[in-house]
């Protein structure tokens, strides 16, 4: 998407209400009615170039098209405007996380969950989820496993997407993606195969060398880099900043894995010989029980401390979850961050504020039932 700025009358748009106008607005870019949205927000500027949510939303429009310093800028504007601004701070955060500024980045998004504790606000109803058709991502896993397995590469199923196939004996149906682990020397020969094969990679952080995300037909998926560590003499993953050893990656530790040929609708591919090498590290002993507030990113059992990359993800991910009404989720990684960081006043107040508005709801359905 390209965003051009136009000229526009400024007689022509008189809103008596910017704010109502900046929620229409906002409404326009959920639709992904980026042009007109930015259109109408050129307008709004000219008539109130003092209000911070104009240059928010123009920031997150520039964000959608990848423009992420204009974004940057622009989240900065409405900070200048409005210091007390959440979504802004997370805005710039997102925008710093990608350039690799992890610790200004983490700076905003503790903001974000600061000013969100002293003014909460949260949608009534979560938004549903993003469709995921799990039986064709799984068909499109068992095709992607065999044609890296014929180019010699030892790939296989992995984190959610293994506990799915494990637990469930398919895909879970509120999946996102697709996890797929290999040795960390054969990321390099596994892109180049799914370029090959048309998949086009997104960078996510300037710096970060795996995991590696790639999109293809209706579905995305995540190459995840495993690799033996000398020291420990147990095999590592996660997400790594430039190296496993940066102070900054967030690094899981596991067994010694053993890969297995196996055969699927599309041919031979590798399998874990016991899945639950990966499984029981990542989620603990109680792996069978769904739990829907897990987050593997945040709450993995096996992850080495909580390194700046992990606490961006950590503080983003409560807040998000916050806004958007999922407030038990938000509670759980509030406390899966406490366990690593026990004296945190932003995380303390957080869970604080998170158990009062959930006992308060709980309390409001059970009146409404009476």
């Amino acid at each position: 998407m390209n965003v051009h700025p136009v000229r526009v009358d400024e007689e022509s748009v008189r809103p008596a209400d910017i704010d109502v106008a900046c929620n229409q607005v906002g409404q326009q870019i959920a639709a992904g009615q980026y042009q007109a949205a930015w259109q109408q927000l050129l307008q709004l500027a000219q008539i109130n170039p003092r209000h911070a949510a104009i240059y928010r939303l123009q920031g997150g429009i520039l964000q959608q098209a990848g423009q992420t310093e204009a974004a940057l800028g622009m989240f900065r504007q409405a900070l200048t405007l409005e210091p007390d601004d959440s979504q802004s701070h997370t805005g710039a955060g997102r925008c710093l996380q990608v350039q690799g500024a992890l610790q200004q980045a983490l700076a905003h998004f503790r903001a974000a969950l600061h000013y969100q504790c002293q003014r909460p606000k949260h949608a009534i109803t979560p938004p549903s989820p993003a469709a995921f058709d799990h039986r064709a991502a799984e068909d499109t896993l068992w095709q992607v496993l065999a044609q890296l397995a014929t180019a010699g590469i030892h790939a296989f199923a992995t984190s959610g997407t293994l506990l799915g196939l494990t637990r469930e004996g398919h895909l879970l149906p509120f999946d996102k993606d697709l996890d797929i682990g290999l040795p960390f020397e054969q990321m390099e020969a596994a892109a180049a195969s799914l370029k090959a094969a048309g998949w086009k990679r997104k960078i996510n952080m300037d710096g970060m060398v795996t995991p590696q995300e790639w999109h293809g037909p209706g579905v995305a998926l995540d190459l995840c880099g495993f690799l033996p560590d000398p020291v420990t003499r147990k095999v590592i993953s996660g997400f790594w900043f430039q190296r496993p050893e940066h102070p900054w990656s967030r690094v899981t530790e596991f067994p010694d894995l053993t890969l297995q040929p196996r055969n699927s609708p599309h041919g031979k591919v590798w399998h874990l010989a016991d899945p639950e090498a990966i499984l029981v590290p990542l989620y603990g002993e109680c792996w069978r029980v769904p739990d829907p507030d897990f987050d593997t990113v945040i709450a993995a059992c096996n992850m080495r401390g909580c390194s700046v990359l992990t606490q961006c993800y950590a503080f983003a991910r409560i807040y998000s979850s916050w806004v958007l009404g999922r407030l038990n989720k938000a509670l759980s990684l509030a406390r899966h961050t406490l366990r690593h960081l026990p004296d945190d006043e932003v995380l303390r107040q957080a869970e604080a504020v998170l158990s009062c508005q959930i006992a308060q709801t709980l309390v409001v359905e059970s009146e409404a039932c009476v």
